[in-house]
């Protein structure tokens, strides 16, 4: 019953990425570029610290309610991230944030109305 709570994360070996032989995007075998992939969401830690913070939470919910309780949450994580409309239609996500437990603050969504990807402000 261990937990890891390091901060760093495991260390990977990395791959360069080489566009192609002279250095300029490969269209045909990449694809289209895109700018909204190139701008990261946050700071590279962002993901880890908040990963270490989904396992603290889990398993302070083995700790207090019992080992069903992180597989409960879990499960119903999976079942509320199905989609379950047309892809035409707009579908909310309340039940989601509810668990994750974002319906309880206020971010820069909630009043202006949009996402914000990267530097950028975008209106949805």
């Amino acid at each position: 019953m261990f937990t890891d709570f390091s901060l760093a994360p495991n260390r990977k070996e990395t791959k360069v990425e080489i566009n192609g032989p002279y250095g300029v995007h490969d269209t045909l075998r990449q694809g289209f570029k895109s700018v909204r992939k190139e701008f990261t969401a946050g700071h590279p830690l962002e993901p880890v610290l908040s990963s270490t913070e989904n396992k603290i939470k889990l398993s302070m919910m083995r700790n207090n309610y019992g080992l069903h309780m992180p597989l409960r949450h879990i499960m119903e994580q999976k079942i509320v991230g199905m989609p379950k409309r047309l892809p035409v239609l707009k579908s909310s996500s309340i039940a989601m944030d509810t668990l994750l437990g974002k319906d309880e603050t206020i971010d820069v969504e909630d009043f202006m109305g949009g996402k914000i990807i990267g530097v950028f402000y975008t209106r949805c």
